[in-house]
């Protein structure tokens, strides 16, 4: 798993008021996939220089968020007041974790960009699909992974290509709002 936010601090190509306000952001991380996830979320935290800034929020305050490509999402467990999907395991070929997906987007704790409803009225997620991206919201202190989005439609079958993840982040734009620019 790459520390995203620190590979485009230390690429160079960033201003120092750039710089200073990534270092208030929480971390991203990229995971190659879901067994590179389990393996590695252990190590997610927050930087030495993150500790000295006020608290961005009481409840919230440690997390990091973790972008997995080429998953699957299945519906595991359902929420009884709303009878609304509550809990989901996103998995691959390399492991599967449990992952909770709030459905109230005015939550103070992960709160989703969007709920699971609305990515099945806006992209047609399944209750067992397959999807582009997952992006979690990992809260470091509890240990709870909680989905926030998901994008279906880029969906495609992983490639039997040996490149690794950091080549991978090097050539192509996979969140191309932090990328550096060239020259």
């Amino acid at each position: 798993m790459i520390d995203f936010s620190e590979f485009v601090r230390s690429n160079g190509n960033l201003s120092n008021i750039e710089i200073w306000k990534s270092l208030r952001a929480h971390n991203v991380y990229i995971a190659e996939n879901v067994g590179d996830y389990l393996k590695n979320k252990d190590k997610i935290e927050m930087k030495w220089y993150q500790g000295f800034l006020p608290p961005l929020d009481f409840f919230t305050d440690k997390i990091g968020y973790v972008f997995i490509n080429n998953v699957g999402v299945r519906v595991s467990a359902f929420d009884v007041e709303s009878a609304r999907p509550s809990w989901f395991h996103v998995h691959d070929e390399t492991g599967e974790e449990l992952m909770n997906w709030h459905n109230d987007p005015s939550l103070i704790v992960a709160p989703p960009i969007r709920t699971f409803n609305e990515v099945q009225e806006q992209e047609g997620l399944k209750l067992d699909d397959f999807v582009s991206r997952v992006i979690i919201h990992y809260c470091i202190d509890i240990d709870l992974p909680c989905i926030i989005d998901v994008e279906k439609q880029k969906y495609k079958l992983r490639s039997d290509t040996k490149e690794s993840l950091l080549e991978k982040v090097r050539s192509y734009s996979l969140i191309p709002s932090l990328l550096p620019q060239p020259a």
